[in-house]
């Protein structure tokens, strides 16, 4: 992975290759910040970087025989952990049990996310971990001597996932690691790790992307259409693996904003327009359970969206009349008096479709339900 491949953040690469030029770099590091910023991919990139025989100011050379050997994750002085599970009979999981389909997964997807990795390795309902004999694995490793390089890095992915007392047997080497041995922690969610593995890392915030910036990458490395492409940019609120897999839905997923507007049309006046609404209701329902699911958390993001425009906060504000048709108009609906009650409603909506809900009698209940909070704010 060389920095050029990943887009923009451009001041985080450039504090990345000065530590290495000046010497500078740190034992430890903790690459955090929102969902989908490629913090992965960043740890790929700098790891390159460290290893290449023949650097660049900027970037590695991407053609030395370290750099190759990076491309294909095979470098042998470089290491990885990740959450694994107890799946084909492994009583004690540890992330070499799964390098296989790690290399497989992260060459496919520089910027995959957990919940593609499980399904690569059919971890089904199980949650991934980091256990005790993950830690021991991985002192194991780092007390050999290195390769190839002068540096060994170990690359600890989504942490967090990492259990309390094997983040405990790594404090030590954590805080004094062995000769040029480089560790890189990467998280979405900080708040969740120990303080004790926190101070003693360095932390590197990579912000993720802005929508133009995202926008670009999609229609540049995706050949998106530019409405298309601002729109998956704006929904995706700066996460890589959000935007690419909005300009993957089929049509019936591209037609959910729509569709979600007009519903909401109706329910001003469900009585008049009984006919058309039973029509809609008996559209939707066709969806199947995972749309209806993901129907409602859209509904959700809709009613934050809108409280943000009516206070102001627009800095913040991800949809519009680009995203969804007449957003502007229907945002006007939603305040203070009924957010509340609608987002109760329609919690209550996602868990009784997990309960296999009948669809037509669930959204028809949900129109008059709704149409009384949009129309008096009660």
């Amino acid at each position: 992975m060389l920095f050029s491949e990943i887009p923009g953040r451009n001041k985080i690469k450039e504090r990345l290759t000065h530590s290495v030029s000046e010497g500078r770099v740190p034992h430890a590091m903790l690459f955090t910040g929102p969902e989908g910023n490629g913090g992965l991919a960043f740890a790929l990139a700098f790891s390159t970087y460290l290893h290449c025989t023949n650097k660049g100011k900027t970037d590695s050379c991407g053609v030395c025989p370290s750099c190759v050997k990076h491309k294909k994750l095979v470098h042998p002085d470089l290491h990885f952990s990740y959450p694994v599970a107890t799946v084909r009979k492994l009583k004690e999981p540890k992330s070499i049990d799964f390098l296989n389909e790690w290399r497989k997964a992260v060459s496919a997807n520089p910027f995959i996310n957990l919940e593609d990795w499980y399904e690569s390795i059919d971890l089904e309902n199980k949650q991934g971990f980091m256990s005790v004999h993950e830690s021991t694995e991985i002192i194991r490793q780092l007390s050999l001597k290195s390769f190839e390089s002068e540096i060994k890095i170990q690359i600890m992915w989504q942490v967090d996932k990492m259990r309390a007392d094997a983040f405990n047997k790594l404090l030590k080497i954590i805080e004094e690691p062995p000769d040029n041995t480089v560790f890189i922690l990467i998280t979405d969610h900080r708040e969740l790790l120990l303080p004790t593995i926190v101070s003693r890392t360095q932390l590197i915030t990579i912000p993720g992307l802005s929508v133009s910036e995202l926008t670009r990458l999609l229609e540049q490395q995706r050949a998106v259409e530019p409405s298309m492409a601002y729109r998956a940019a704006q929904l995706s609120g700066g996460n890589m693996n959000t935007a690419f897999a909005l300009v993957e839905e089929d049509a019936e997923e591209k037609d959910m904003e729509t569709a979600f507007i007009e519903w909401m049309r109706l329910c001003l006046n469900p009585l008049r327009d009984f006919k058309q609404l039973s029509s809609w209701v008996d559209s939707i329902s066709k969806g199947g359970r995972e749309y209806h699911k993901r129907f409602f958390i859209f509904f959700l993001d809709t009613i934050r969206e809108c409280l943000l425009v009516n206070e102001g906060v627009t800095e913040l504000v991800r949809f519009d009349d680009q995203v969804i048709p007449n957003f502007s108009k229907f945002s006007k609906f939603i305040h203070d008096g009924n957010a509340g009650p609608l987002q109760q409603l329609v919690n209550q909506a996602y868990f009784a479709v997990g309960r296999n809900a009948n669809a037509k009698i669930l959204f028809l209940d949900l129109s008059f339900k709704i149409s009384k909070l949009i129309n008096t704010g009660q």
